[in-house]
């Protein structure tokens, strides 16, 4: 095997109580008006409403989009680009779960686990070759 150099950008914030946080690590990352987006179960959960509640008291003006199911195809994540293009989106929030431990009842306390994905790029589509691989050295 050949030896090479990777670097990850990704920084992983966990523990209980961490979505307190994310109004101020969305600020810091410069977010003005991201995509919160989140399937129907962590909307009925309340976890979109928190969510927006911390991002709204950092300053952050959050547009939640969850026209989508579980697993999301290419005309899904196609309905929400054209939902978010005309809105000024400069970022995108992703709330995300695995299925339910209580189907039955999503506003459990038992199904409050929830992961948050932040993104900072440009929202655009573009059209080009692909990048790059890693540079092997």
């Amino acid at each position: 095997m050949q030896p090479f150099d990777f670097q990850l950008t990704t920084r992983l914030v966990f523990g209980p109580g961490t979505v307190s946080r994310l109004g101020d690590e969305a600020r810091e990352l410069g977010f003005n008006r991201p995509l919160l987006v989140a399937d129907h179960g962590l909307q009925a959960a309340g976890h979109v409403d928190r969510a927006i509640a911390e991002l709204m008291s950092a300053g952050v003006d959050a547009v939640p989009f969850h026209d989508f199911d579980i697993n999301p195809d290419t005309k899904m994540v196609e309905r929400g680009t054209e939902y978010a293009k005309p809105l000024a989106i400069d970022s995108i929030i992703g709330l995300a779960d695995k299925v339910p431990l209580l189907i039955e009842n999503p506003t459990s306390p038992q199904n409050r686990r929830v992961s948050i994905v932040l993104l900072r790029e440009k929202f655009e589509i573009k059209k080009k070759t692909p990048p790059k691989p890693p540079r092997v050295l």
